[in-house]
């Protein structure tokens, strides 16, 4: 089995080559490719294969009920919550320059589910599934030697510049130094939708109350691979962690179907509630799909094409985690 080492991985997670970029690419491809990067991994998920459960509370802000009138906004909600890694190695280096994920499912009153599932980088590594595939082809290790390529990445690079954004991100920001010290961004626009139908174009953010903390260069050479789920237990021992649920609201000529492209700062933000986590999770989260197209009512996805491929990938590695395989 060939195995890529995290920190490269996770260094070059972004997108595709030009000859890549001109095949159109589905669900069952990136499973695919998943597999051959990091190893079949029975029962696993074929994505941010590493993470760890938690579970809380969304209090949310009734000011919200004005952009949308999903029963999210109407009375607090349980939050089923998962914590990861990036990429498909269930052994994953916690040291690296890798993005953080984290899915919450909110169960409202009303016996619905609405899910998100974000990063702790603000863009996607790539405009399209196709850029994504080509990239994360070109980090496939060669079959003779084991080895990657990593003039054939820095070519892709130059030929997809929408693969840099993330990757650059990645070099100048060190990673979180748990869990729960850091903000995540849903990366992807969605819609509200209020009560006369009008539709409000957002992206969403993780922003937590107390200051954010990432590792220090000393750590990341120092620290055990594996360390953040221990780390969050400590946390939560310490006290209840709080988010505040943020929506950043589009204005005319925001990409709202490249998730590789950050908005300007000054955008306009609404607060849509507090994300009390409240305890850790043990495996509470594993049989979860945090789908994030799963949406209430009051919500609707964008024609993001990256967005859209995911329900079909989330899907496939669900059934897969299923039926061990």
């Amino acid at each position: 089995m060939l195995k890529i080492k995290p920190l490269v991985c996770a260094m070059y997670l972004v997108l595709p080559t030009a000859s890549f970029a001109e095949q159109p690419v589905n669900g069952q491809d990136f499973i695919n490719l998943f597999e051959k990067l990091s190893g079949k991994q029975p029962g696993i998920r074929k994505g941010h294969a590493k993470g760890v459960c938690a579970v809380g509370t969304f209090t949310p802000n009734q000011a919200a009920k004005q952009y949308s009138i999903s029963p999210l906004f109407n009375a607090p909600s349980k939050a089923n919550i998962r914590f990861s890694m990036g990429g498909g190695n269930p052994n994953a280096d916690e040291t690296s320059r890798s993005p953080r994920g984290m899915g919450v499912q909110f169960v409202l009153e009303n016996g619905d589910v609405h899910n998100i599932a974000g990063l702790t980088t603000p863009v996607f590594a790539g405009n399209s599934p196709e850029a994504f595939f080509g990239l994360l082809s070109t980090l496939v290790p060669d079959e003779k030697t084991g080895q990657i390529d990593f003039a054939k990445v820095k070519a892709y690079r130059e030929q997809n510049p929408s693969t840099l954004g993330q990757f650059n991100w990645l070099q100048s920001h060190n990673p979180p130094a748990s869990y729960v010290s850091s903000r995540y961004f849903g990366v992807h626009t969605f819609y509200m939708v209020d009560e006369k139908g009008a539709k409000h174009a957002f992206r969403w953010t993780m922003v937590p109350e107390e200051p954010e903390q990432v590792l220090t260069e000393e750590q990341m050479k120092t620290f055990p691979k594996s360390f953040l789920a221990n780390r969050l237990e400590e946390d939560l021992a310490k006290g209840k962690v709080h988010y505040r649920f943020q929506a950043e609201l589009a204005e005319p000529g925001d990409a709202l179907t490249d998730p590789s492209v950050r908005w300007p700062a000054d955008r306009k933000t609404i607060n849509l509630g507090k994300l009390t986590i409240e305890s850790t999770g043990e495996s509470g989260c594993d049989l979860t799909n945090y789908d994030p197209n799963l949406l209430s009512k009051g919500f609707m996805p964008s024609d993001d094409k990256v967005l859209k491929l995911r329900s079909t990938a989330y899907a496939i590695s669900f059934a897969k985690r299923l039926t061990g395989q």
